[in-house]
């Protein structure tokens, strides 16, 4: 049977399991931040950030999430909401020397595991009377 109990229990479950990847986005961030500034740098040395990465680069550790976002898509090339298909930007990547590391990719997995945690806190919250 699901108490009031059981549910206020497992919302603050996802809610602090939430909270912990985010510390842990952190932590891997400020141990590994200079290949992010390093691979922001070489993009702004050939290329103009879009606006809105423009943006998130100025908010520090909170405009990280998006900006890799950016950059892994960019990696990929996939359709970019604020940059056309034939942007010269899509051809960052063919330089060798510029590449996503596997840090970059855990902590985008950190923070879209946290964004579930924070739905699942908020609809197991809800359900409580």
């Amino acid at each position: 049977m699901i108490t009031n109990a059981l549910l206020a229990d497992t919302a603050l479950f996802f809610g602090g399991l939430g909270c912990c990847l985010l510390v842990l986005s952190l932590i891997l961030f400020l141990i590994k931040r200079q290949d992010y500034y390093g691979l922001v740098s070489s993009y702004r040395e050939k290329y103009t950030l879009p606006g809105p990465c423009a943006f998130y680069y100025t908010t520090g550790f909170f405009g990280v999430f998006p900006l890799l976002r950016f950059f892994i898509k960019l990696s990929q090339r996939k359709k970019i909401r604020f940059i056309s298909l034939n942007d010269p930007g899509y051809a960052f990547f063919d330089d060798k020397k510029n590449q996503i590391h596997a840090w970059m990719k855990l902590y985008s997995l950190l923070w879209f595991a946290a964004t579930a945690c924070y739905i699942l806190f908020a609809v197991f919250g809800l359900l409580l009377p």
